[in-house]
């Protein structure tokens, strides 16, 4: 949980426009571990202008995890495995699936 709280902080005290590479990859990691911990992410998050590309796929697996679809789960892991590998956030995706 303090982890999660200094993600949090980490992620308010960025500045609004610039450090954008960090803010998406603090967020993404930010929200699959939400996911994991049984919260549902906000959804301004995937609004914002400067993360709505980049968390894209973040929103999709949020949809299938809400909606308990594993069909829908298993095929945007299929489709963004590769890029969910390279943000380091696959092994914890992969854990997602007992939350379907």
């Amino acid at each position: 949980k303090q982890w999660y709280q200094r993600r949090v902080r980490a992620i308010r005290k960025a500045p609004q426009n610039a450090a954008i590479g960090f803010k998406q990859a603090a967020t993404k990691l930010l929200v699959v571990v939400q996911l994991l911990l049984g919260e549902v992410p906000e959804r301004h998050i995937f609004r914002d202008q400067h993360l709505r590309l980049s968390l894209q796929p973040y929103l999709q697996l949020t949809q299938a995890v809400l909606a308990g679809d594993l069909a829908k789960f298993s095929s945007v892991l299929e489709r963004y495995s590769d890029k969910f590998m390279k943000e380091g956030t696959l092994t914890l995706i992969n854990r997602l699936r007992h939350n379907v």
